[in-house]
């Protein structure tokens, strides 16, 4: 406790502890033990710490107060103890300390101790603002006279704030701040002062008379207009003063109503509604038309209530109330406190996410952009809101595609995260999981898995199981183990989210129901086509009831469950259930969507499936037919979205695979293109080049040129494997290109290793990802 009886003796006795901090603290309830000064070891306290000599500096100069930096005995007092547990405090709420003095020289860790302000805890963490920001800001004042006059003060005023009591400490008057920045600044505050005078006074005789009592080198003016000048200055100090009380009083004012009001809301929980107890959407539900009512004329309070109600909603799934709630809070904030403000800018950044689980990505771009230019000009680059901006626009990034940025943005991110906040912090282990779907998009899933289980097992161990924070990168750590061609490892993991997600989120929740999808994906990877198509329909049922036919999930649902049912070969289903995609996705997007041509390549897929089964003289539309839908498809992608686009690549190979199976010449020329196309726009993701170089070699040895569909084969087996392209398949067609070209000795090799890959050890595209 601060007011340990070993530290009131030391007071007792003159002795000042010039030892105390949080390697010697770090316990339930700190006590200090001992009175020795210890050299450091640690190489990051290197030149903060030295050894004790009569008349020189002692101790770690990161806990030191300003008047023991400067050596001078006479200046030292227990109120040294209390600005080391100033730091302290800091440093334990804030995760890191109100100076960085790491590898600094004495002078200049000196320099920064005496001159430096230290950052507001609000600033850091809004959680901290209020009565705990100024306890710790009085425990670290420059100047001892205004800090505590003894530790057992600070403990005093720490069990007040403990006990919701009114504190003793007060923050910072505007006048002492200025004249703590005048003394710092003599020149500049000489320069802003004369042009306040003016504005305030109106009168040149005033403003010359404050013009020589601030530079203190001109000659005195008359007495009465120093006079005027002073009165001036003291009504101008009283109404800055008061202004700044009227905040002061206003800021904790709305910060006890709002607590309060969030009193009452969580103690509306318990009234019964006819017979049964309200749900918590239910209490948000009947408390959130209140807020504009009760906090009319009190800006501020309302942005914080609104923000606190969306990211509730959001969190219950509810886009539409989240997003109204969240803009309303932006609003607010952007008027009351301004653009630049860390609360304006978290407004925003949460905005976005909700706008982007809603699918409203159309207009999300310029937004993230702008509100990332807005936090580096008024923050600093390290701030958290700043890093939690920028860390949204690398998701930005990721959800186009645009995998090289949003890799460099994650990784540098995280790193700063780690810096500021600490490896465990819900903001770094956010970076990390979106580090891992970068990863897992590109093909490098050793990485990705290493990661998403880094992440899950901090949260698991901050949060337990049992929390939504914990299920997210459990769900991304099952989507690497599928990608990796794990699809048992991957399916029980699932399993688990499902079974915890319901505890969690409730049976109907888009999280939840989403890992049953990614649960359903893998389930068809891992050849229990059955499960995967039962899982299938029930989701589409329950989508189709509860979102309608429209509805983008409804719509993917449709599509997984065609592709399964195309895989069990129950094709008079597939075709009727393609069908019914197709009509919905030409009334939604229309004829000319990107997504209406995905329906038009997979009723493509559809009907080849048939051909085999047809009679014969049947075959020839019917592959007509395929090759005019798979073409189709193709130029609805190009004009839409553009040639390169990785859709129409995808589209384009589906083509040039049709074209291949069915013998034709032209299909060398358009797989050619594809993996072409895949290198100069998605150099990102070797594992899909990797299935293009391998259609590509096929089709080459059809034509029978051997020596190119060699070097194409050999070429994909340098590159991750795929789902479709594995390393026994790949060894199997290896094979199968030298038994044609006649090399019985290298066929005999690749087919002996194809027997020995064992299980498989290639992936596929990532399921469906999602995560905050």
């Amino acid at each position: 406790k601060p007011d340990n009886i070993l530290v009131r003796a030391a007071a007792q006795a003159e002795a000042t502890r010039d030892e105390t901090d949080p390697e010697r603290t770090a316990v339930a309830w700190p006590k200090i033990v001992d009175f020795g000064i210890a050299r450091a070891v640690d190489p990051d306290q290197l030149g903060a710490t030295q050894l004790t000599q009569a008349g020189q500096l002692i101790g770690t100069m990161a806990y030191m107060s300003p008047e023991q930096t400067t050596g001078n005995p006479e200046g030292i007092d227990v109120r040294c103890d209390v600005y080391a547990l100033g730091v302290i405090l800091f440093e334990v709420l804030a995760g890191t300390r109100p100076y960085r003095t790491d590898g600094m020289t004495l002078p200049d860790a000196a320099r920064q101790i005496q001159e430096v302000t230290p950052p507001r805890l609000g600033a850091l963490d809004r959680a901290f603002a209020g009565d705990l920001e100024t306890i710790v800001a009085v425990a670290l004042e420059k100047e001892r006279e205004r800090r505590y006059a003894s530790a057992s003060e600070l403990g005093a005023d720490l069990r007040r704030f403990l006990d919701d009591q009114p504190i003793a400490a007060r923050p910072p008057s505007t006048i002492y701040q200025l004249r703590k920045f005048a003394r710092r600044h003599r020149g500049l505050v000489a320069g802003v002062a004369l042009a306040v005078v003016a504005l305030l006074a109106g009168t040149a005789g005033t403003l010359w008379g404050l013009l020589d009592a601030l530079e203190q080198g001109r000659r005195a003016k008359e007495e009465a207009t120093k006079a005027r000048s002073a009165e001036a200055t003291a009504r101008a100090a009283e109404v800055t003063a008061k202004t700044e009380r009227d905040h002061a009083r206003q800021a904790e004012r709305d910060a006890r109503d709002v607590s309060n009001f969030m009193h009452a809301v969580l103690e509306s929980a318990d009234i019964g509604v006819a017979g049964r107890q309200l749900s918590v959407k239910e209490v948000l539900d009947r408390n959130a038309a209140r807020i504009d009512t009760l906090f009319k004329d009190r800006p501020v309070a309302r942005a914080e209530l609104h923000g606190a109600f969306g990211w509730d909603y959001f969190t219950f799934g509810d886009y539409a109330a989240a997003e109204r709630h969240l803009r309303l809070a932006f609003e607010l904030d952007s008027s009351a406190r301004g653009r630049g403000d860390p609360a304006t800018i978290e407004d925003c950044t949460r905005l976005c996410q909700v706008l982007d689980f809603a699918g409203k990505v159309d207009e999300l771009g310029p937004i993230i952009q702008e509100n990332v230019d807005v936090a580096l000009r008024h923050l600093e680059r390290d701030h958290p809101s700043t890093l939690h901006a920028r860390m949204l626009l690398a998701a930005w990034h990721l959800g186009r595609h645009d995998y090289a940025p949003a890799e460099l943005l994650y990784r540098e991110i995280r790193a700063a995260m780690a810096r500021t906040l600490g490896s465990n912090h819900d903001y770094t282990l956010s970076a990390i999981n979106g580090l891992g779907l970068v990863l897992l998009n590109t093909g490098q899933y050793g990485e990705a898995e290493q990661l998403f289980r880094q992440a899950f097992e901090f949260r698991q161990a901050v949060h337990g199981l049992e929390h939504a924070k914990t299920l997210v990168p459990l769900i991304n750590w099952a989507n690497a183990l599928s990608s990796e061609g794990r699809h048992r490892d991957a399916i029980e993991k699932y399993e688990l989210v499902v079974k915890v997600g319901e505890k969690v989120w409730g049976k109907n929740h888009p999280e939840l129901l989403s890992a049953r999808g990614n649960l359903a994906s893998a389930l068809a990877d891992g050849r229990e086509l059955v499960r995967s198509r039962d899982l299938n329909a029930e989701l589409y049922t329950h989508y189709l009831k509860t979102l309608g036919p429209a509805d983008p999930d409804t719509l993917r649902t449709l599509n997984n469950l065609c592709v399964v049912l195309l895989d069990l070969q129950e094709f008079d289903e597939a075709e009727r259930r393609v069908d019914t995609l197709l009509a919905a996705m030409t009334k939604l997007r229309g004829p000319q969507h990107s997504d209406t041509a995905r329906a038009i390549s997979l009723r493509a897929e559809v009907l080849n499936a048939r051909i085999d089964s047809l009679p014969t003289s049947e075959r020839p539309a019917a592959i007509r037919r395929c090759r005019e839908l798979f073409a189709r498809a193709v130029a609805i992608h190009e004009k839409h979205i553009g040639p390169r686009n990785p859709d129409t690549i995808i589209a384009r190979n589906s083509l040039g695979a049709f074209l291949r199976d069915n013998k034709d010449p032209e299909a060398v020329k358009v797989l050619a293109r594809v993996v072409a196309d895949w290198q100069a726009a998605v150099p990102d993701s070797p594992s899909v080049l990797r299935l293009f170089r391998t259609s590509l070699g096929k089709a080459l040895r059809q034509e029978r040129r051997f020596a190119e569909a060699e070097r194409e084969m050999l070429a994909a087996w340098k590159l991750p494997p795929h789902a479709k392209a594995s390393n026994p398949e790949l060894a199997k067609q290896l094979a199968l290109l030298y038994d044609a070209w006649g090399k019985a000795d290298a066929a005999k090799q690749w087919r002996e290793r194809a027997a020995n890959q064992g299980r498989e050890s290639g992936g596929k595209a990532p399921p469906q990802q999602r995560g905050r």
